[in-house]
């Protein structure tokens, strides 16, 4: 079957192309590395467009697939992370479509029998953690500098109200 893969991995995910291997296992257990007849990769534009993967495989039948690619995680600006920033970064999940034949008998029900359809099928989405900084931290500082400031104020004020005199002992 062949079935065409699209991959929009976003900018903060640097992807390797050149690491990209797909693995096909068979029913009867056999792994083999299968060579996409096409390939189509956009490398991704920091803050601009993400990368973009596109395959046309041939699948054997009876068999699971399985692709990888390697990846390196970007460093986001503070002002570019969502409110939840410690749960991570959702991925998108990429598509797999393919066209069934008028004589395949397993059909979609959205699908007219007798006619070519084709199916899209959607993977998982993923959750990418990404180095993620200390958002409490301007508070840590501001905190911190305005009790030094508050003490430094407080000592100055009093040595400048305070009215020093020398007291005489009493006999």
């Amino acid at each position: 079957m062949t079935v065409a893969y699209f991959d929009a991995v976003p900018w903060y995910l640097r992807m390797y192309a050149h690491t990209l291997s797909v693995r096909a296992t068979g029913a009867d257990g056999h792994t083999s590395q299968l060579t996409p007849n096409q390939i189509m990769f956009t490398p991704a534009v920091d803050r601009g467009r993400p990368a973009v993967l596109e395959l046309e495989l041939e699948l054997p039948p009876q068999s699971r697939t399985v692709l990888r690619y390697d990846f390196d995680k970007g460093f986001l600006k503070y002002s570019e992370h969502p409110p939840d920033a410690n749960r991570g970064f959702t991925i998108a999940p990429a598509i797999v479509s393919y066209s069934l034949a008028p004589s395949d008998t397993a059909r979609p029900l959205s699908c007219t029998p007798g006619t070519t359809c084709a199916v899209r099928v959607y993977t998982e989405p993923a959750l990418a953690s990404l180095p993620t900084p200390d958002f409490s931290m301007p508070y840590n500082v501001i905190t911190f500098t305005c009790t030094i400031l508050a003490l430094f104020f407080g000592r100055i004020f009093n040595l400048l109200t305070r009215d020093f005199a020398v007291l005489t002992p009493a006999k």
